[in-house]
């Protein structure tokens, strides 16, 4: 099978390790050959028309979130669903409750590798879109927080996730992957561009809402992003107040499935306006032309106001799923991949 995944030109952890994690799980690993036309549909917030459509399909943990899912995902003949990242995947898509496990990146637990014997500092891991934008780099480096880049080699990040003690996660598998190795860590947001449809589709999995806490812009090049951003598709723009200039820290709750799916069904609308994924593009492309330094200007009054919330966020009590829950999950993902594995050796996907 050929895995299916996004790839970012700059790398980032949480795709990539769809590279390895599968084959190191599996008992076959025999079955990760490209030469088959079957593509395998794994880790990641990829479940939409972007999934090759001659070859058959076979579905394991995936989530959806930022389109549309792929119009003919009910046709057996050329989808297997194993399991998606979810309920809220599985409600729209409209399958079996049993069918939502959890994000496949739990599988790292079962991963000897992974496994820390010492936990000890903080760190903050943001999303791959933000980087360039805010000072947080320096903020973290200000208050001895440990900056990690999402860009870096996935297995030098998920040890450094299991050996810390608590994790400041914008990156949605920063947060999985420290909940797998059960580590304490706290939902971080931004960007007006967070997708609770993501996010809550994968701690509701393990019983816990999805709670980000907001922060201000750390500089004048992050507002400026914040502003564009609210132009784009995706953007839960609903958060009147935030991520404006020295906006208060705020934690919002999304635990609520139709309040999720609203914002869904909004973004999927706006989606339809093509003018916003044109307009958007052409801004990012002019800030990313006009940076020019100043984002780490500590003498300006938006960066010792991050400084204050990054202070206030360590403060703040941190998420952990429920041991039990967690070993479920991780049983049922490994449970499921055996199943996947017997039925390609039995020639079911032919």
């Amino acid at each position: 099978m050929k895995i299916h995944y996004w790839k970012s030109k700059h790398g980032n952890f949480g795709d990539d390790l769809n590279g390895w994690i599968w084959s190191e799980n599996s008992h076959n690993k025999d079955i990760w050959n490209e030469g088959d036309n079957i593509s395998f549909v794994g880790v990641g917030t990829v479940l939409d028309n972007n999934i090759p459509k001659d070859m058959f399909k076979a579905v394991l943990g995936s989530g959806a979130g930022y389109a549309l899912p792929p119009f003919d995902i009910d046709d057996s003949k050329k989808w297997k669903i194993y399991g998606v990242r979810g309920v809220l995947t599985a409600r729209l898509l409209n399958i079996s409750p049993d069918l939502a496990l959890t994000d496949p990146a739990i599988l790292v637990a079962n991963m000897d590798k992974f496994k820390a014997t010492k936990k000890e500092g903080v760190i903050f891991i943001p999303h791959f879109k933000s980087i360039g934008y805010g000072a947080w780099e320096a903020i973290c480096f200000d208050l001895g927080i440990e900056y990690v880049s999402p860009c870096g080699a996935a297995d030098d990040i998920i040890k450094r996730i299991g050996s810390a003690e608590l994790v400041l996660a914008e990156s949605m598998h920063a947060a999985i992957i420290a909940d797998a190795l059960r580590t304490p860590w706290i939902a971080v947001a931004t960007s007006p561009e967070i997708m609770p449809f993501k996010w809550a589709d994968w701690s509701m999995s393990l019983g816990m809402p999805y709670k980000p806490v907001c922060l201000a812009p750390s500089s004048m090049n992050e507002y400026i992003r914040n502003i564009v951003s609210k132009f784009g598709y995706h953007c839960t723009i609903f958060q009147k107040g935030l991520f404006t200039i020295n906006s208060p820290l705020r934690q919002l709750e999304f635990s609520s499935i139709e309040e999720i799916e609203g914002i869904y069904q909004n973004n999927m609308k706006r989606a339809k306006q093509k003018w916003r994924a044109s307009l958007t593009g052409v801004l990012e492309a002019i800030i990313k032309r006009t940076i020019k330094g100043g984002a780490n200007n500590k003498n300006s009054q938006m960066y010792k106001n991050a400084v204050l919330q990054m202070k206030e966020l360590m403060n703040m009590p941190a998420m952990l799923s429920d041991d039990k829950a967690h070993k479920e999950k991780l049983e049922q993902m490994l449970a499921a991949l055996r199943q996947l594995e017997s039925d390609y050796e039995k020639g079911m996907f032919k």
